[in-house]
């Protein structure tokens, strides 16, 4: 659950709220439903249930529990009472971002997506691709896997344990299918034709990453000077080019 989607409950909250002092109980409910679509909050579901009943819901009630989401909110930011570990949960069944052991944040659905990734040997099934379709199909095929892939898993976007690794291999998986000929000896061999060179040991883990980081920055057309990624290994990847200088991707694109 996004931080603006948990701000725009609370404005709907209040807005029940408001109605509720003005004695519109119907609007009152109508915004706090809206509100609980938002961000499941059980004191605002406690408030809706008791207009719903026509129960004697005062003002003060209603401020009552709206202060109280907040002091929730509060103590699970700090974490750690029963009543916030309570929301905590809440909203990570709900969707809400977690938290790795480097501070960054991801979701459920991003974790599942690093690990299907992870777990996946073969190349289209990686990328989601039928390797049946005829050679232009494929190439726009790959293409798109891989733009919406590489969006999703760029350490930069996805902070679920495993991603930069996800991230290396949707590169991977895209470098040998995007070419035609590595793409033909992919599929008579099942082995990608780089394989080879890369068990000579020639390059290492973060060499790995700089290619898939050159394969995302040239695909998206991010210049050099602005990648995320240029200041920390602008000077090893130039020790590193020209061993890779025939093998760049301009037939890629």
């Amino acid at each position: 659950m996004s931080i603006a989607n948990r701000d725009e409950a609370k404005r709907c909250r209040e807005k029940g709220v408001e109605a509720l002092r003005s004695g519109d109980r119907d609007k009152c409910v109508r915004f706090l439903e809206k509100s609980l679509r938002m961000y499941e909050d059980p004191d605002t579901q406690s408030l809706l249930q008791k207009v719903r009943e026509g129960k004697d819901t005062t003002t003060s009630d209603a401020e009552t529990s709206s202060k109280s989401s907040e002091a929730s909110k509060a103590t699970t930011a700090s974490g750690g009472t029963p009543d916030g570990l309570r929301h905590r949960k809440a909203d990570e069944l709900a969707g809400k971002a977690r938290t790795n052991k480097d501070g960054k944040s991801y979701t459920d659905e991003q974790n599942r997506l690093v690990q299907r990734v992870l777990r996946t040997e073969d190349y289209y099934q990686i990328l989601g691709v039928d390797r049946n379709g005829n050679s232009t199909d494929v190439d726009a095929t790959v293409k798109k896997a891989y733009r919406k892939l590489a969006l999703k898993l760029h350490p930069d976007k996805n902070g679920a344990p495993g991603a930069e690794e996800a991230f290396k291999k949707v590169s991977k998986a895209f470098q040998c299918l995007s070419d035609e000929a590595k793409r033909r000896s992919y599929d008579q061999t099942g082995r990608d034709p780089e394989q080879s060179a890369s068990a000579s040991g020639r390059a290492g883990r973060a060499d790995d990453f700089m290619t898939a980081q050159d394969i995302f920055d040239a695909f998206f057309g991010v210049p050099r000077q602005n990648s995320p990624f240029y200041a920390q290994h602008a000077q090893h990847q130039q020790q590193y080019r020209p061993q890779r200088a025939s093998s760049t991707f301009t037939t890629c694109f």
